[in-house]
């Protein structure tokens, strides 16, 4: 129907507003319809990694990469979560994976 393509623009909007909650809500509500899509589920894992949930994050990114394991934008993120999280060793690896030095 398309509407998940304006929930998610919705959510961009409310994020670049601080209002993280509602529009990781709105994220989630255009993934019911399009659960595979990239570009929603880093918007989610982004806009929770603002939230300060990097666990939940996480979890997004991983789903991310199982979709598109050749992404280095997800392994940058994925890092990201992991550092917040005091898991250097593995965010380490994530940051070489995003710049091919794996």
């Amino acid at each position: 129907s398309g509407s998940d393509y304006y929930l998610n623009f919705k959510g961009l909007c409310l994020e670049k507003l601080s209002i993280y909650d509602e529009a990781a809500e709105l994220y989630k509500k255009a993934l019911d319809s399009k659960p595979n899509n990239i570009n929603y589920l880093m918007n989610l894992g982004l806009c929770l990694l603002l939230f300060n949930k990097p666990a939940d994050a996480l979890k997004i990114f991983n789903k991310a990469l199982e979709i598109d394991p050749s992404n280095i934008v997800i392994y940058q993120y994925k890092g990201n979560c992991l550092e917040q999280l005091k898991r250097y060793d593995e965010a380490l690896k994530c940051y070489n994976k995003s710049i091919g030095a794996d």
